[in-house]
């Protein structure tokens, strides 16, 4: 994740940590992301983490491709290891895009990146950090589209 300054389009601070885990890593989340067991061994506790990024992205507008899969998991784990919810605005590129694109039939990251030529590298994505970093420069790209559809800007 990373907080940007919409009017600019700049990233103004970019979050990242590992999360250890109790159980195997399924192969298939390695085969996705490229994260290893290793990655995770020098993570930190999933409380520590969570209160990390709550501390960091409070006061800010949540971004994701998706972001109702992101939103239930974070409320579901706020809520059981900080005994909160999540409470900032969210704002979903995948919802966006059907709203912009509403003759479109899919509306994927891979699919939007291409729609607004940017630079998707197969080994990088599905890692929060990359694919975040692409969300922000599709939602920058998307941003006249939304002006011309609304009459607001973002």
């Amino acid at each position: 994740p990373q907080q940007v300054n919409p009017a600019a389009g700049q990233i103004i601070d970019r979050y990242q940590t590992f999360i250890k885990i109790d159980e195997p890593l399924p192969e298939f989340i390695t085969g996705l992301t490229g994260i290893t067991e290793d990655d995770l061994a020098t993570g930190q506790d999933v409380k520590d983490a969570l209160q990390e990024f709550k501390d960091w992205s409070e006061g800010t507008t949540l971004v994701a491709h998706n972001a109702l899969f992101d939103n239930q998991f974070l409320s579901r784990n706020y809520e059981k290891h900080l005994g909160c919810t999540v409470t900032q605005p969210v704002l979903d590129t995948l919802e966006l895009s059907r709203f912009l694109n509403p003759d479109s039939t899919y509306h994927s990251l891979k699919i939007l990146a291409k729609k607004y030529q940017v630079a998707l590298d197969s080994k990088n994505h599905h890692r929060a950090d990359y694919d975040a970093e692409k969300t922000t420069e599709i939602l920058s790209y998307s941003a006249p589209n939304i002006k011309a559809s609304t009459n607001r800007n973002i």
